[in-house]
């Protein structure tokens, strides 16, 4: 929204709320200093990932923004769509092989699959 001073307040605030969380020693994962443009955009991005891992909408902040830079194991992609479960291939006989399925919707507007 333009305001840099507030979002990295509200970063370090984040941080610190992660730590009480945890039981994590005050200042343990550091304190953002001087992030501005899209180095804080990253910042934020990165603790939401964190704070927010394993919940669908850190997997589809992720998609949708490309951040954290996420490496991938051992040279695999990422996957960028779940996948049907077998409860759902079991009941619904229109669903193609995984192989025929694509590897992203198509309103997936990231780059690295």
């Amino acid at each position: 929204m333009g305001d840099e001073v507030t979002a990295l307040a509200e970063l370090n605030t984040a941080r610190r709320a992660q730590e009480q969380k945890y039981n994590l020693p005050d200042g343990s994962l550091g304190v953002a200093a001087g992030l501005t443009g899209q180095a804080l955009i990253e910042g934020i991005m990165t603790e939401k990932y964190i704070s927010g891992f394993m919940n669908p909408e850190s997997y589809n902040d992720w998609k949708r923004t490309n951040l954290p830079a996420i490496v991938p194991y051992n040279g695999k992609p990422i996957p960028r769509r779940l996948y049907y479960s077998s409860d759902e291939r079991n009941a619904n006989p229109n669903i193609p092989p995984p192989s025929q399925q694509p590897l992203r919707n198509e309103n997936d507007p990231g780059d690295n699959y």
